[in-house]
C-alpha cells in the first residue's frame, strides 16, 4: 500500500491510515522519520559539523546544479522550454584537411551540439567521465523549517541535471549524516529517496528555474539575457 506521505504537503496535517505490521521497511522507515522530532532551526550558523541521531524525513522544494554555471543551465533550460534556441555548430572533419581541397577529396561536416570545455572536443567524440556534479538540495521540514543539503558523492535520484527528482519527492536522512552550518552533507550511504510529488509545485517547473537562474545572473552582473527573445507587442 502506497503511503500518504508521498504525495502529502509534509507541513499539513498527513492521514497516515493507521500503521501496519504488514508495511514495508521503506514505509515504515519512511512513517518513523516522520514522527521523530525536527531537526533544531535555531543558531543554524553554530551548528558545526553536527551528527544526527534519528532518521529525519525531509520534502524537496528545490533541485539546483552548483556544479554547472548557472548560465549553461540557462541555456540548456530554453533548449528544452523550445529548442529553436538551440544553437548549432558545425565542425569540418576531413582527415587530410588542409590538403583535401587540392586533392578533390571532399570534407565532412558534422552536427556538434555540446563541447568538451577542458579537451575543446566535441562532447560526443570524447569518452563519457563519470558525474561529478554537485547539487543543493532545499530541503522542508513537517514544522515548514528550510535547509539545504549538499551531495558529497553521487546520488542516484539526481540524474539528468537534477530533473529526475520531483519537487515534492520525500527523502530520509539517516543517523550519521553530517549537518554543517544549515546545510547537511549528503552521501549515498546516509540518505535513502523515497520518491513522491506535489505535483502543483512542478508546474511549470522550468519557467520558475529559469526566473530563478536569470534573477541570480543578475544580482552578480552576469548578462542572463544574451539570446532573450522580445516579447511580442500585444
Amino acid at each position: 500500500m502506497s503511503n500518504n506521505l508521498l504525495i502529502a504537503d509534509i507541513t499539513q496535517p498527513v492521514n497516515l491510515n493507521a500503521s501496519s505490521s504488514s508495511a514495508n521497511e521503506r514505509v515504515k522507515l519512511m512513517t518513523d522519520a516522520y514522527n521523530n522530532p525536527v531537526w533544531s532551526d535555531r543558531d543554524i550558523g553554530d551548528q558545526k559539523m553536527v551528527k544526527v541521531q534519528e532518521p529525519l524525513l525531509f520534502q524537496v522544494c528545490m533541485v539546483e546544479n552548483i556544479w554547472r554555471s548557472k548560465l549553461s543551465q540557462l541555456d540548456d533550460l530554453k533548449v528544452r522550454i523550445d529548442p529553436r534556441n538551440q544553437r548549432i555548430d558545425r565542425l569540418s572533419t576531413s582527415k587530410k584537411a588542409p590538403n583535401a581541397a587540392q586533392t578533390g577529396q571532399t570534407s565532412g561536416n558534422q552536427l556538434i551540439t555540446a563541447m568538451d570545455v577542458d579537451s575543446d572536443a566535441p562532447a560526443d567524440l570524447t569518452q563519457s567521465a563519470p558525474d561529478k556534479s554537485m547539487f543543493k538540495l532545499t530541503l522542508q521540514d513537517k514544522s515548514g523549517a528550510m535547509y539545504f543539503a549538499i551531495n558529497l558523492s553521487p546520488l542516484n535520484f539526481l540524474k539528468n541535471d537534477g530533473n529526475s527528482c520531483i519537487l515534492g519527492s520525500k527523502a530520509v536522512i539517516l543517523p550519521g549524516a553530517i549537518f554543517n552550518r544549515g546545510a547537511f552533507l549528503l552521501r549515498d550511504n546516509n540518505v535513502v529517496f523515497m520518491g513522491g510529488i506535489i505535483k502543483q509545485w512542478n508546474d511549470g517547473r522550468d519557467y520558475k528555474l529559469v526566473e530563478y537562474l536569470e534573477s541570480e545572473l543578475q544580482s552578480q552582473g552576469a548578462p542572463a539575457q544574451s539570446r532573450k527573445r522580445k516579447t511580442p507587442a500585444s
